[in-house]
């Protein structure tokens, strides 16, 4: 476990004849990961094809980082919710995290280099929909 994705490795106290279970919520963080990257118009690093600018050509993704994390928070809460009524404090904060994506996915920008010469030349915001000049 790290405090950070550079951070150092932080073992665990040593211990003998104990199961240890570490939750992760890298699924989710997963998920929201190829969507962001998908919202911008980038394909996840290995898609192949001809033209397909993948997440490598994004020259600030710790840019991205917190909007993964908001949208992440928000699916955890939202299946949390599900356990339990539309006002209990998982679904406030379903809806809390939710409102944040929102506002984050307004205001953060990946600069990103579509022609591969190492120079980001293009600015994208997410968004459902990509409007491309033909």
């Amino acid at each position: 476990m790290r405090p950070d994705a550079d951070g150092p490795l932080r073992m665990p106290s040593s211990v003998n004849g104990v199961s240890v279970e570490v939750p992760t919520f890298g699924p989710q963080l997963a998920m929201v990961h190829g969507q962001v990257l998908r919202m911008l118009g980038v394909e996840p690093e290995g898609s192949a094809g001809v033209g397909v600018i993948t997440e490598s050509s994004i020259a600030n993704p710790e840019a991205l980082v917190l909007l993964e994390s908001l949208g992440a928070l928000h699916l955890i809460f939202t299946a949390a919710a599900a356990l339990g009524s539309n006002s209990s404090p998982a679904a406030f904060k379903a809806g809390l995290y939710r409102d944040r994506f929102a506002a984050e996915r307004g205001r953060v920008a990946a600069r990103v280099d579509t022609d591969g010469d190492g120079v980001a030349d293009a600015t994208r915001r997410p968004s459902v929909v990509q409007l491309v000049r033909a």
